[in-house]
């Protein structure tokens, strides 16, 4: 079995953490020794336990499955994210500025629409759902042009909710009655 190259040390450190592999210092290994140690443990372990939050892995065998192919996660290359990024920065600035074509690079909504379609399906990234989540406010979206729905995958989706549930969780508390502040 060999780790595809594109899983990245976080997401090998979350494979240890996550699956209780006997890896010892993992966290001050490098990738290619964290690469080596999962290796060898998912050699000698008989059966894990399955997890439905993170990876969505049953057994040993999907998990050495998801390794040994590419991330699915990372989709773009390096230079795509940037052209991807840059549509998403130009898509915000346009809705910042009070969604004027005056303020943009751009000639006519009909482009910031085939550019916000494009941006749609890369969900995972936080500015493309910030500028789906604007564009869908533009008084010249309806009724000409559909609502926009930025794809989101299942990993990305539950770690939303998780964040969604800590921020909910957690708030101002206040009381009613007589207090004394001493300085």
């Amino acid at each position: 079995m060999k780790i595809h190259s594109s899983h990245s040390k976080k997401e090998l450190i979350e494979v240890v953490k996550s699956f209780h592999l006997y890896v010892p210092d993992f966290l001050d290994m490098s990738k290619k020794h964290l690469v080596t140690e999962i290796t060898d443990q998912l050699r000698y372990i008989e059966e894990i336990e399955p997890e439905r939050e993170y990876f969505f892995v049953n057994d040993k065998e999907e998990l050495i499955n998801y390794l040994s192919s590419s991330n699915p996660t990372k989709i773009l290359t390096i230079k795509e994210k940037q052209k991807v990024m840059l549509i998403a920065k130009k898509i915000i600035q346009y809705s910042r500025n009070g969604y004027f074509l005056a303020y943009t690079d751009y000639s006519s909504f009909e482009d910031i629409f085939i550019d916000a379609v494009f941006i749609e399906q890369y969900g995972d990234i936080p500015s493309c759902r910030r500028a789906i989540q604007l564009i869908n406010c533009d008084p010249k979206l309806l009724p000409d042009y559909r609502r926009l729905e930025a794809q989101i995958s299942e990993r990305e989706n539950k770690k939303l909710e998780n964040m969604k549930s800590v921020k909910k969780d957690f708030g101002l508390v206040s009381s009613r009655g007589k207090f004394i502040i001493d300085f």
